[in-house]
């Protein structure tokens, strides 16, 4: 089972639990959830990850708290080192997302994570 997997059915428990509250709160779970699972990656980082999905989501209009939740799978097996080069497909925003995070983050990151991310981003033409 990948990160991702633990990850979102983690997310699905949070937003069980939040059932009542107030959107704020059940958007607040999934970030935390998020945040635990890109535990070594930089605050910064996180946030414009989460950000980054964050806005889509209000921009579609979906007010399905699973499908924000659902929304980072791929990014969260690919910022944990969990995947192959030639299985990393993103969208070209995405892709700009994660070579500006890491530009902006790479003093900040796992030397050996760093190096992976770049390796793939130099060889899927994206850095």
């Amino acid at each position: 089972m990948n990160t991702s997997d633990v990850y979102f059915k983690k997310a699905k428990e949070a937003l069980r639990r939040s059932e009542g509250a107030s959107q704020d709160r059940a958007i607040a779970d999934v970030r935390d959830t998020l945040f635990h699972f890109l535990g070594e990656l930089p605050d910064n980082m996180k946030y414009d990850i989460f950000n980054f999905y964050l806005e889509r989501w209000f921009e579609n209009g979906n007010g399905d708290l699973y499908a924000l939740a659902e929304a980072p799978m791929n990014l969260i097996d690919f910022m944990t080192g969990q995947v192959l080069d030639s299985e990393v497909e993103f969208s070209d925003a995405e892709w700009e997302m994660i070579r500006d995070g890491i530009n902006a983050n790479a003093d900040s990151m796992d030397l050996r994570l760093l190096n992976q991310l770049m390796t793939i981003l130099v060889d899927k033409k994206r850095y």
